[in-house]
């Protein structure tokens, strides 16, 4: 989805991964093997350590806001981290893929209202339907299954 919805490639990307369960740390890892930059949020400190340890950048969850410059956003924590007030920051050519379980963690009604104003555009919900708004940003959701790890579709 990453590179099918970029007008970029993932090397030298600047690249925000939301939590460092499984997928975060896997999605961590493929990143940083294509050679994204790569920062990790999480509220756990233990999840920080790690995320240098992987060699990407660690930021604290309470932090988010102070941090928008990215190509790319992963959401993998299935609370809301991304509500309208920190869309609003975010640039309009930045994609976000949320692969957090049900309900995700991004505010998709926000995302695509502001579509509307110039800010997200592209937002899938779980059901793996999708609406075009009107411009690159992107906000994406589906429950991660075997088959789309492994990069399959729905």
């Amino acid at each position: 989805m990453a590179m099918e919805n970029t007008a970029i490639t993932i090397h030298n990307s600047r690249c925000l991964v939301l939590g460092l369960g499984r997928c975060g740390t896997t999605l961590t890892r493929v990143l940083l093997a294509l050679g994204a930059k790569v920062t990790v949020a999480s509220r756990s400190g233990a999840d920080l350590a790690r995320a240098i340890a992987l060699g990407a950048e660690p930021l604290a969850l309470a932090n988010l806001k102070t941090s928008t410059n990215y190509d790319l956003i992963f959401n993998t924590i299935p609370a809301m981290v991304l509500p309208r007030s920190y869309l609003r920051l975010l640039d309009s050519n930045l994609v976000i893929i949320d692969i957090a379980a049900s309900p995700g963690g991004t505010d998709f009604a926000a995302a695509e209202e502001l579509g509307d104003s110039g800010h997200p555009c592209l937002v899938s919900a779980g059901t793996g339907g999708s609406q075009d708004c009107r411009r690159n940003f992107g906000a994406y959701h589906s429950s991660p299954t075997r088959e789309t790890l492994r990069g399959g579709t729905r």
